[in-house]
């Protein structure tokens, strides 16, 4: 349940991102940065209870969620770290407190 629910707002939250950006809606990193934050973070834990609820085949690489697993965990590095994300986060939103009211 946790994870379906965090799974179709991590694709809600990037499809309307990318539907901005391709309207021009979005011109700042705010937007970027924010769905690559909470995407790879939400990826990264449905992948984690995954391998929790498949105990030790989790691990094997036979199974898709070993590979679910290193892909998310991967994302985390890939394009930024976490950090810098969360570094441009804060820097956006303090030059622009009416942001959040968007």
């Amino acid at each position: 349940g946790e994870s379906w629910a965090e799974y179709r707002a991590m694709r809600a939250y990037v499809y309307d991102t990318a539907r901005q950006l391709d309207l021009s809606e979005a011109g700042h990193r705010l937007d970027s940065d924010g769905v690559k934050l909470f995407a790879t973070t939400a990826a990264k834990g449905i992948a984690d209870r995954a391998i929790q609820v498949m105990g030790g085949y989790g691990y094997v690489g036979e199974y898709v969620v070993e590979r679910m697993w290193r892909d998310a965990k991967l994302l985390e590095i890939g394009g930024g770290t976490l950090e810098s994300h969360q570094k441009n986060i804060t820097k956006d939103l303090s030059g622009n407190p009416g942001a959040i009211e968007e």
